[in-house]
Formats: structure tokens, sequence, C-alpha cells
């Protein structure tokens, strides 16, 4: 007997324009999320787990399997009976319910509102994120989120190179 283990992405919900979506990365048994480890925002880490994403994972795999084991029961009553039971219609109504709950799961989950976005770009270390998330969803003017990042920028430069005072 074989096992599948090892560490994958899962819970992919609010994305961030310009930046991607929260996934959390977890130690998983046979595709299965069993443990979270760490949740990240595009390619970047946030400070702790974000347990929308946790939740959002466990659920989609909760749903999947919902949809799963009554479709290969399916297969099992077509195949041994070869006729029509009660059984079949309940298991494809099973189906059929289990498997849009798990599309809506990731169309409602697509797109983080602007107070949602602000909070996970402040979860990570991406403080100039923050700006152009600001800009993007309309709250500040584009031009005033860019001297924001370039002060920043120079900020960041000046702090690793002390000695020099050009602004430049």
């Amino acid at each position: 007997m074989f096992v599948i283990f090892g560490k994958r992405f899962y819970g992919s919900i609010d994305g961030v324009e310009g930046l991607g979506s929260v996934r959390t990365l977890f130690f998983h048994l046979f595709w299965i999320p069993v443990i979270p480890m760490q949740s990240m925002v595009g390619g970047h880490e946030m400070n702790g787990l974000h347990w929308r994403s946790v939740l959002a994972a466990y659920v989609r795999a909760f749903l999947f399997a919902g949809f799963a084991l009554p479709a290969y029961s399916l297969y099992e009553i077509y195949d041994h009976s070869g006729h029509s039971s009660n059984s079949m219609t309940i298991n494809v109504l099973a189906c059929l319910v289990f498997s849009t709950l798990l599309i809506l799961s990731y169309v409602f989950t697509r797109r983080a509102p602007p107070e949602r976005a602000l909070e996970i770009i402040k979860r990570t270390a991406l403080p100039s994120a923050a700006m152009y998330v600001q800009a993007l969803y309309g709250m500040i003017p584009f031009d005033e989120a860019e001297r924001a990042a370039a002060s920043e920028k120079r900020a960041r430069e000046q702090a690793q190179h002390p000695g020099t005072n050009n602004p430049w």
C-alpha cells in the first residue's frame, strides 16, 4: 500500500488585484488538507494563519467528498442493478447539491472587498501595497499612492545606506 502526503496550497480566497489571492499551505494526506501551516497572499507571507482560508479549504474538501461519494455510489448502483431506483435519485440530487455548493464556494470568495483587502495587506510585509490597494478601490488618487510608494522606497534605501544624504 502506498501513502500520498506532502505540502500543498488550499483555500484560495479574497483575491487582491495586483497581488493575488490568500492561500494556506497545508500538510495533506491523500490530497486532503490536514494541518494548516502558513498563509500567504501572492507570494508573500502573512503574519499568522488566515482563518477564512483555512475554513474554505476544509469546507471545500468536505463538499468535494459530498460530491464524490454519491457519484461513486451511483456508479455502483447502476453497474450492479442496471435499473433506476430511489437511492439513485437521492444520489443524483446529492451530487447536484454538493457540486453546486462547491462551485459557489469559489465564485463568492474570489475578490476581497476594500476593507478586507487592506486588512490582508496589513498582515504582510508590504506596507506600500496598502496605498496601491486603496488607489485600486478608489479610496485615494493614484498619484498620492505613487508619491507614498516613492517616499517609502527612498526611506528604505536611506536606511540601508545611512551615510548617504543624496535623495536621488
